[in-house]
């Protein structure tokens, strides 16, 4: 046998070996316990014999015995037919917690215990334990009530099983209607990178027992389960030196010779560039901080190589415990190459916020050691709270919320708690940089303006400029200058002013002492000369992202005021002028005058400057000089660097700018240049200083070309069909006017790059509605800060009448306005609402009314009358009474603004081949004067389809083979499938195969997914394996209904054994059939019966001879003597 042990309805396989019994004829038995006899089927085989017995369910439970007897030669076997009986031990009902589970395993037959593997599956959830002489237990924790139903199953190590069910109830007990408490939630790590697991803890009590605990996100609910169920081994420190130094993880440094330091080299790191490194003769220690509270079985790995050691050198690794320092590894050979060091620490370093590390080597000349992968972690100390792990894969940087909810054994609901986490995303990135002016005249400031993209927070921008290293400020409340005009160029087209009106027109006069400043200024006189009337001059100024405009000029005016003569300016807001200034004053000096302009001024492309005037007398003018427009940069908010180039000789210099955020990830560096030139003096003078009356100066055109300081594609390299972003930063000294790329001989039109940014934001932890300038209003009690024990919130309750808290949002320069907050009430009385409205300047408009007891997030795209308005504001209002609760929080207003001097143009790469191309950047200005062109390359790729592995086939003779395929393009192209095999058939992406019974073997077929271009494929080996017939033939004669008639029945049955994989019993149709002398028809069958009637006299035989043939080249043939006796 097989095996010595079988549980009932289990197949008993006998194997006889033919050499032993020596080809006797052979019978085999069965014998009971009972003394019962059954006969066994011997069946030939390679070795002997083999036959099967198999006992159903209900035999006697006992030991057999296998008898085998030929010529003079007997041999018996036993073998066991036995269960196992599973007892629960369990109560009928039990209050939800931690509930026993016990019993016992007895052997059915005899009734002794049993050693046996237990599995318990009870609401959905196994528990594994073991039975140890016959007696079994494992804790259930149950959290929820109702009926329990729960399946047990042994396993015995001769793999005898046996299984019971059972239930129980879980009951609450009776009266309780106090509510759980949810004292607190957490998460960590926070923020968390995109991708990666947050771990959501909730500490909820309850006088009882706590049932259920969820925690929901992003609208789905998930169950939280105590910490040994959720506890996963947390990452509390890591350091492999890429960030190129020590002070990000705060390593310090002491001892005596060359300290420790980060050496950068390939071919000196374990993984990366960089390692640690200490070198040359001294005592030298690298320590640095790691709490470790909140944290238990902590684990220290690291790699480590020394070499040299010489005398009395030694490489330590010690921890600090907050009182003194102890030693975890002293390494004292000469020399090691890199070795991966691995253990766990003690418990003292556990729980522990004085916990310190640190590395002593004691080295001699031309002696060192190395370290790389320092990695330490820790599993968190279970307390009592309930903890989820939630993975943030395909989540966007950004603030999550999450709701805990938790009931207890008698379904009373606690208080939901609110928390939020953080994703973020990779590294910050330095978007663009620029240097204005560019080129620069030697003495003078130029400004480094530096964009960075980060998903948390940025910490610092350094510019370094002739090996310095700067300090860029947040350029918040830098003012830049957008438009100036000294008309030292001496033409009004250079900065594109245009004259208007039926009277003389304004004109650039040559007046080196009439002027304010320089030589040039604007001036017009006698307008109505002849009855021509007023005259005006204007230019177009873009304030596109900027705000706080202000505007400053010198004027001059000598008018009559008997003769309503005047001197006006206006601005153009893109629907109608509005006046800024009206004065008929003789005036014998130069005026300043300076003002900020109204917010609609703002982030406004169709602001205009109008200059105006009327008068009469040939003496009487108006001269203008210094006309300056300045304004505040809205969003993005560079970064800003103000440097004086008075040290600096004329030419080129570069400078590169650095940057970090909170979290310590730095962004790739990004170079740039700027041109320092000799200064230049005003515009030329031109002979002759003629007073005013007919325009005596002259024009000239500006000069000065835009700058085509950086052009990008991304990706790069792009997947054939993927979109390309062609960026392009361009600065000029008055305006941009075209920005073209150029791909493949086509041009294409650069638009302006416009981004999404935050326009406001308050989470109201600063605790003071003031910090962000909320405004109370209404006769109720004012709005306050209050806190719900975990986060600040603003608060109204029993406000005794209407209050509301306002905030006006200036959105100037921004559309595509969104407005978010999160918003509870609690205990409103019927009629009782929380109210939300939005004001576009001119009125109110209701956004929301609600009652909601659970703290609930709401996002909405307001209308495009939000959008470009300094008047913008959002209000919450309620009236409600004593005990009543209104809560807001995280308020936040985004909005869709452009990027200062940059371009872009997305691009579809499906018509290019794959293949290295370039890309051309053009640009001019709006006096056409065109950029130098600058080129880069960008790739496209046509990446080959991924065919999933398929690995090795194996299938029998005459069975079906399928296989299978599937694959991925990253271009989203079809997929074509095929393969070399010259059978089979390959149908789209299955292929299948039914070998015959002469195919055994090893095949090799390649199978290929292309994509037309590309393809990939996988080379894989189909064994067939062998199928061996063994044909039986059993007959006898049975005499007929009549003394001169009688049948032959031949019983056929074939045994086909496929390759020792088991005996299969087939019953098969004979390909042919003979009966000779004669050979009548067969005159029925049924299944793998046969039969013939032959007529035969009394004393007559006949030779019967058949054919039996299978499949193949499998056959039988034989023939016997079909005779009746004489009568």
């Amino acid at each position: 046998m097989d095996r010595t042990a079988y549980s009932p309805g289990e197949t008993v396989l006998v194997s006889v070996n033919e050499t032993f019994f020596n080809g006797s004829n052979l019978t085999a038995y069965v014998i009971f316990p009972t003394l019962a006899v059954t006969g066994l089927t011997l069946i030939p085989s390679e070795t002997g014999y083999t036959a099967e017995y198999s006992p159903q369910h209900g035999v006697v439970l006992g030991t057999y015995t296998v008898f085998v007897s030929g010529e003079n030669v007997t041999e018996t076997a036993e073998f066991d037919i036995r269960t196992l009986s599973v007892y629960p031990d369990l109560e009928e009902s039990y209050l939800p917690g931690n509930i026993s589970i016990s019993g016992d395993i007895t052997d059915t037959a005899s009734g002794n215990p049993a050693n046996a593997s237990v599995e318990i599956i009870i609401d959905g959830i196994t528990l594994s334990t073991s039975a140890t002489e016959g007696f079994f237990s494992t804790d259930y924790q149950a959290v929820s009530t109702g009926q329990k139903n729960l399946s047990i199953t042994a396993n015995d190590d001769e793999n005898i099983t046996g299984t019971a069910t059972a239930s129980f109830e879980v009951y609450a007990l009776s009266g309780d209607t106090t509510k759980p408490v949810i004292n607190s939630v957490s998460d960590t790590p926070d923020p968390v990178e995109s991708g990666g697991n947050v771990t959501i803890t909730a500490d909820v009590t309850d006088n009882v027992e706590v049932g259920t605990v969820l925690v929901e996100i992003n609208g789905t609910g998930y169950p939280m389960s105590l910490p040994e169920l959720w506890m996963n081994r947390t990452l509390l420190f890591f350091d492999g030196f890429e960030s190129g130094n020590l002070t990000t993880n705060n390593w310090t440094v002491s001892g005596t010779g060359d300290p420790w330091q980060v050496e950068e080299g390939t071919s000196k790191a374990y993984e990366g560039l960089f390692n640690a490194l200490a070198s040359g003769p001294g005592e030298k220690i690298l320590e640095t901080d790691i709490g470790t509270a909140g944290y238990e079985n902590l684990n220290l790995s690291l790699c480590y190589g020394v070499s040299g050691l010489s005398g009395s050198g030694y490489f330590a690794i010690d921890w600090y415990d907050g009182e003194q320092w102890n030693s975890i590894f002293n390494f004292t050979d000469h020399t090691v190459q890199y070795t991966y060091f691995n253990s766990s620490l003690p418990d003292g370093a556990c729980d522990n916020p004085d916990f310190k590390l640190r590395f002593r080597c004691s080295l001699g000349p031309g002696d060192t050691a190395r370290i790389d992968n320092l990695e330490l972690t820790g599993m968190g100390i279970p307390s009592e709270p309930y903890g989820y792990l939630y993975d943030t894969s395909g989540l966007a940087p950004g603030v999550y919320s999450y709701t805990v909810h938790a009931s207890d054994s008698s379904e009373n609901e606690a208080v939901p708690l609110t928390g939020s986490f953080t994703v973020v995303d990779g590294i910050p990135g330095i978007s663009s940089i620029s240097a204005s002016p560019d080129p620069v005249d030697q003495g003078e400031n130029i400004t480094i303006s530096v964009d960075v993209i980060d998903d948390f927070e940025v910490n610092g921008v350094l510019v370094n400029i002739e090996g310095i290293n700067n300090t860029v400020a947040e350029g918040v409340n830098t003012e830049s200058e957008l438009f100036f005009d000294g008309f030292e160029s001496g033409s009004l087209e250079t900065n594109n002013w245009t004259c208007s009106g039926s009277g003389n027109p304004w004109f650039i006069h040559y007046k080196p002492n009439k002027a304010h400043a320089g030589d040039y200024s604007l001036l017009v006189t006698n307008t109505d000369n002849d009855g021509g009337g007023a005259s005006s001059v204007e230019t177009d100024i873009d304030t596109t992202g900027y705000s706080e405009i202000n505007l400053s000029f010198y004027y001059n005016c000598d008018l009559s005021a008997d003769k309503l003569e005047y001197f006006s300016v206006d601005w153009y807001d893109g629907e109608e002028w509005n006046c800024l200034l009206n004065t008929s004053f003789i005036e014998n000096a130069d005026l300043f005058y300076n003002s900020a302009l109204p917010a609609a001024a703002g982030d406004n492309p169709e602001f205009k400057l109008r200059f105006n005037c009327y008068s009469t007398n040939s003496a009487d003018s108006v001269r203008v000089d210094n006309v300056e427009v300045k304004g505040k940069r809205i969003v993005p908010r560079p970064f800003e660097y103000l440097y004086n180039t008075s040290a600096l000789s004329p030419g080129v210099y570069m400078y590169t700018v650095y940057a970090n955020d909170t979290l310590g990830r730095e962004a790739v560096p990004v170079e740039g240049n700027f041109t320092v030139q000799e200064p230049t003096s005003g515009g030329e003078t031109t002979p002759g200083d003629e007073e005013p009356g007919g325009g005596g100066g002259f024009e000239t055109p500006d000069a000065l070309s835009p700058i085509i300081n950086l052009i990008s594609a991304s990706p790069d390299p792009a997947e054939q069909g993927e979109n390309i972003s062609f960026t392009a930063n361009v600065t000029e000294n008055v305006g941009v006017g075209t920005v073209l790329v150029e791909i493949e001989g086509t041009n294409y039109t650069m638009s302006r790059l416009r981004v999404e940014a935050r326009l406001f934001a308050d989470d109201f932890e600063s605790g003071s509605l003031e910090t962000q300038n909320w405004t109370c209003s209404g006769s109720g009690n004012p709005w306050t800060v209050g806190t719900d024990g975990l986060t600040n919130k603003a608060v109204a309750t029993n406000t005794g009448g209407v209050s509301a808290i306002e905030k006006n949002i200036d959105t100037a320069g921004y559309e595509d306005v969104t407005f978010s907050f999160e918003a509870r009430t609690k205990e409103l009385d019927t009629g009782g609402n929380l109210t939300v409205d939005w004001y576009n300047g001119t009125q109110w408009t209701n956004l929301l009314q609600t009652v909601v007891t659970e703290s609930t997030g709401f996002n909405y795209e307001l209308p495009a009358g939000a959008g470009n308005n300094s008047d913008l504001k959002i209000r919450f209002l309620c009236d409600i009474g004593e005990g009543e609760y209104c809560y807001v929080d995280n308020v936040e207003v985004n909005g869709t603004g452009n990027v200062p001097d940059m371009y872009e143009y997305s691009f579809d790469s499906s018509g290019l081949l794959p293949g290295t191309r370039a890309y051309t950047v053009y640009a001019n200005d709006s006096s056409g004067n065109a950029a130098d062109p600058r080129t880069e390359n960008f790739t496209v790729i046509n990446s080959p389809p991924f065919l999933s592995p398929i690995g090795p086939g194996t299938v029998n003779e005459s069975e079906l083979l399928t296989i299978k395929l599937s694959a991925t393009d990253p271009n989203g192209d079809p997929i074509i499938y095929g393969s070399n095999a010259s059978f089979g058939t390959l149908a789209g992406d299955t292929f299948t195969w039914m070998p015959g019974f002469t195919d055994s073997g090893v095949y090799h077929v390649e199978f290929t997914a292309s994509d037309g271009e590309m393809n990939d494929s996988e080379a894989v080996t189909i064994t067939v394996n062998e199928s061996y017939v063994n044909f039986s033939v059993s007959k006898r004669i049975e005499k007929g209904a009549t003394p001169d008639s009688y049948s032959v029945v031949l019983n056929l049955t074939s045994h086909v054994d496929f390759n020792g994989s088991g005996l299969r019993v087939y019953d098969l149709l004979p390909d042919n059939f003979t009966l000779a002398d004669p050979a009548p028809a067969c005159s029925s069958s049924q299944g793998n019966i046969y039969c013939w009637n032959l007529d035969l006299a009394a004393g007559e035989s006949r030779t019967v001879t058949y054919t039996l043939a299978g499949t193949g080249r499998y056959s039988l043939e034989d023939a016997f003597v079909v005779g009746v006796d004489p009568q």
